[in-house]
């Protein structure tokens, strides 16, 4: 059924048919119609969930307190 409904609708658009029609139509139903026709050659955008975990070994305070400490007469 969908290789017979191909080919019709793909000798419609051969024929120049389909544009005369769009031509005939008045600008607000052919953008209409265009719309409706995109969704089928189209990609349809899609919404994207994320979610990131991350562990933390060390805060901003330690970070900190390891800087401000002074070095070690090892060093």
């Amino acid at each position: 059924m969908r290789e017979i409904i191909s080919e019709h609708w793909q000798h419609y658009q051969d024929s120049g048919q389909f544009k005369k029609d769009l031509d005939a139509l008045d600008p607000q139903t052919r953008a209409v119609v265009m719309e409706r026709y995109a969704q089928y050659i189209a990609p349809k955008m899609k919404s994207v969930d994320m979610e990131v975990t991350a562990k933390v070994t060390h805060t901003i305070e330690d970070k900190l307190l390891e800087l401000s400490e002074e070095p070690d007469e090892d060093d």
